[in-house]
């Protein structure tokens, strides 16, 4: 819902810390078309996880 309000408002940055820890599968994979959509609107994306294969499969860099 968070993220909506924040499309919604234009918003230029987005911080999401562990996004994914309650989804499902599909609703995680809904997310990450959701970030490269924001991506390409030239949205800044700080994202959260301790997942390491998240961070690998939706960032343009990372840092650890």
């Amino acid at each position: 819902m968070e993220i909506a309000k924040a499309i919604c408002k234009k918003a230029k940055i987005l911080i999401m810390d562990e996004p994914t820890s309650a989804l499902g599968e599909n609703d995680v994979l809904n997310l990450y078309t959701v970030i490269r959509l924001l991506k390409r609107e030239d949205v800044a994306i700080i994202f959260i996880s301790h997942r390491i294969d998240e961070i690998l499969a939706i960032t343009d860099r990372y840092l650890y």
